[in-house]
């Protein structure tokens, strides 16, 4: 039996529904038609829309890799009508007839509803399909029964000459007409006196059709009883028993916490990596050349026994970093380094609002927007890996209340200069520059236009460029007004003693650190020289490159491991290939024997 399935609407649960009936079909091996917008939410417990993001090509693909797609772009953000979402299942239906495919049946179904089935609906012949009259359309009641047809709402199937004559005519007659279209009328309307057979599901398949709202249901651990009294409501009979399959039954005991509901979905990244067994770490950007020994001893001889028994006061530290930096003291908040500042923004400026990035990014900050509840709507790059301010820009509406932009971009490595950026601070919305990786470019830092802008946050770091990731100190520069605020998420002793008179010891010796990066940037042009004529190479304006040998790098794995070398596998936009490295570059890497061996490889 030959399957396509018409997949419709609004993209929001689509990762947690797609499985379900993936399982369910896998074994026919359906082909998919998609239509949907570019655009997508996702609903929350409390009714709100918590995540935003932007639906591509390549993220349906990656669920139904042979999936063929059409993505709209969605002007009004989904102020949904049922035309809208007619007209996608249009879509669907026409590519369907473009294919020259054909196919015994046809199941429909929203993108945001998961439906559970009994198999016995696809048993029997091609000419039979077990119960399933090929002529006839089969919603969950029929129209004999009195039940409007809620053809916006749900879930049919039947043979693939009615669904497609239901579809085509009603949306010519229907919709063409300029009518207005009321979606639990007008079908029902038109199969009245349409020739078309409607059919109940026959009563040996019970059918399970969940909505969002049950999603947010099954999330927030309602009870077995409470969500299929909603569904029987919806579809009535038996039917809430398939939610066996999906629901564990759990039930609430004397030790149960009671916790904020929106934390169990959060995924966090820890770096669980075991780096003993490595002489080279080059996964995460850390400086692994050591100081001069005569100057890391001078250092040493700089601490007391004090710098170990009182709480740290900051104000000097405070004071030499805003002369290094060219601001006022009460223009720098000092933090456990700049993702603790980025954190602390997320807190200050959002608010149930929504937060714009760039894809991919620091995946830190859609952390720190599903914490405080934000909605996250990431950009994806261009395909050659550049971020388009236009489109951030066309992704700001009247609930945006952050922007947030990695310059140089972290992991693509992209620099953009004020002019570029100019746009997105007009706008008056919070605009956080995060300059983690500044350092390594010959370009400026937008601290210089603070005074200028009103909404520029920008954070730093001592991590990066200093080599310092290890004492876990950075800041947040901006005007004293927003410093003001964020510096009340403050914890009440943010950095310790001894880091921050290492990063002092760095500032009075700064000829160590410009040394450092110079270095690094040279011995990245050789790199890159070698191995450009092997290797594929994104440069970076970063202290890393990416580079792809185009085949199956398990031969450069094997090179890496064999000299005891860490480094990071990785993808990048666009691009279906999973053969990316990205190396981070320490000063002398060239003359090291695992960069000859990787071009014999």
């Amino acid at each position: 039996m030959k399957i396509a399935v018409f997949l419709y609407g609004e993209c929001r649960q689509f990762e947690l529904a797609v499985n379900i009936f993936k399982d369910k079909l896998s074994s026919y091996n359906p082909d998919y038609y998609v239509s949907s917008w570019d655009y997508s939410r996702e609903k929350c417990s409390h009714g709100t829309y918590d995540i935003e993001h932007i639906v591509t090509e390549d993220m349906i693909k990656k669920y139904l890799p042979n999936a063929i797609v059409t993505i709209l772009i969605d002007k009004d953000r989904l102020r949904c009508s049922s035309k809208k979402i007619y007209e996608h299942l249009k879509i669907c239906a026409d590519m369907c007839v473009d294919s020259d495919k054909e196919y015994d049946m046809i199941i429909v179904k929203r993108m945001d509803a998961f439906e559970i089935f009994d198999d016995s609906i696809f048993h029997g012949s091609t000419s039979h399909m077990g119960n399933i009259d090929i002529n006839s359309l089969y919603t969950k009641k029929g129209l004999s029964d009195g039940i409007t047809f809620d053809f916006d709402d749900t879930f049919f199937y039947g043979g693939a000459k009615p669904i497609l004559q239901f579809i085509n005519e009603f949306y010519h007659k229907i919709i063409s007409s300029g009518q207005e279209v009321q979606c639990h009328k007008h079908p029902d309307m038109f199969l009245y006196n349409s020739n078309i057979s409607v059919k109940k599901f026959p009563d040996k398949v019970r059918v399970c059709i969940i909505r969002p709202n049950m999603v947010d249901l099954v999330k927030n651990c309602k009870s077995y009883n409470d969500i299929t009294q909603d569904v029987e409501k919806s579809i009535g009979g038996k039917d809430g028993e398939w939610m066996d399959e999906l629901l564990p039954k759990k039930t609430r005991g004397p030790k149960d916490m009671r916790v904020k509901s929106h934390l169990k979905g959060i995924t966090r990244i820890y770096d669980t990596e075991d780096k003993s067994k490595y002489d080279f770490i080059l996964n995460q950007s850390e400086r692994t050349q050591h100081l001069p020994e005569e100057l890391y001893q001078e250092f040493l001889s700089t601490l007391t026994q004090e710098d170990f028994f009182f709480y740290p006061h900051l104000k000097n530290f405070k004071e030499k970093l805003s002369k290094f930096y060219g601001v006022e003291s009460n223009q720098i908040f000092i933090c456990a380094g700049s993702d603790v500042g980025i954190k602390s923004v997320f807190e200050t400026f959002t608010n149930k609002g929504k937060a714009i990035s760039s894809e991919p990014a620091f995946p830190m900050y859609k952390v720190y927007s599903e914490l405080y509840q934000c909605g996250y709507i990431q950009v994806p790059h261009e395909k050659d890996f550049t971020i388009s301010i236009d489109k951030l820009l066309s992704w700001i509406t009247w609930d945006t209340q952050l922007i947030v932009l990695a310059n140089p971009n972290s992991p693509m490595g992209e620099y953009k200069s004020f002019d570029d950026i100019k746009p997105l601070l007009d706008t008056g919305i919070p605009t956080l520059i995060d300059e983690a990786y500044v350092e390594f470019t010959d370009n400026e830092s937008m601290i210089q236009y603070i005074n200028e802008y009103s909404n520029l946050i920008i954070t730093r770091t001592f991590s990066k460029g200093f080599g310092a990731a290890g004492c876990r100190v950075g800041c947040v520069i901006s005007n004293k007004d927003n410093i003001n605020l964020i510096g009340k998420f403050r914890h009440m002793y943010e950095i310790s003693g001894v880091s921050m008179k290492y990063c002092e010891f760095l500032l009075d010796n700064y000829n160590l650190v410009e040394t450092y990066i110079e270095d690094v940037k040279e011995e990245k042009k050789k790199l890159i020289s070698k191995l450009s004529s092997d290797y594929e190479i994104i440069d970076s304006n970063c202290n890393w490159i990416h580079f792809n040998n185009e085949v199956d790098n398990i031969d450069t794995m094997r090179t890496f491991e064999t000299h005891k070398v860490l480094v990071k596998y990785s993808s990048v936009p666009h691009d279906d290939r999973n053969n990316w490295c990205r190396l981070t570059i320490q000063p002398n890497i060239t003359k090291e024997k695992f960069v000859k061996e990787l071009l014999s490889v």
